[in-house]
């Protein structure tokens, strides 16, 4: 199965500032495997809307927004279309860069069920080494 690339438009802000609202990223089509850190792009089932997101977890599968504060429900492995693999100014490859595993380890603490403080700490440290 070949992989295809993909270019479109990125709107919303839930995976700033990884991606910024209004720039142009590439999606690698049907990847031949998903790893932590990666940004995944799927169609939510419910609001029929293309999303992309941070997957945080591969046991149990886990994927949320860096900016949100919980992780996306009810997401299958199947779901997803392609993984984002860079935008106007970045390259990140296909997976597991270290610095891509690290922003999903911080991301997993942004949820609404840490303290406000370490929510505030992680968001920072994606900020940071988002910017790389």
């Amino acid at each position: 199965m070949n992989s295809l690339l993909l270019k479109i438009k990125h709107n919303g802000l839930s995976m700033y500032p990884s991606l910024n609202s209004n720039v142009m990223i590439n999606i690698l089509l049907k990847p031949r495997n998903i790893s932590v850190g990666d940004i995944v792009y799927y169609k939510d089932k419910e609001t029929k809307l293309l999303i992309s997101h941070r997957v945080i977890s591969m046991s149990p599968f886990l994927i949320k927004g860096d900016r949100n504060l919980y992780v996306d429900s009810d997401i299958s492995l199947d779901s997803i279309l392609g993984i984002i693999v860079s935008n106007d100014k970045l390259y990140w490859g296909e997976s597991g860069q270290t610095f891509k595993i690290l922003i999903a380890y911080l991301s997993c603490y942004s949820q609404n069920h840490y303290p406000r403080i370490i929510r505030q700490i992680s968001q920072a440290l994606i900020y940071i080494f988002s910017r790389f």
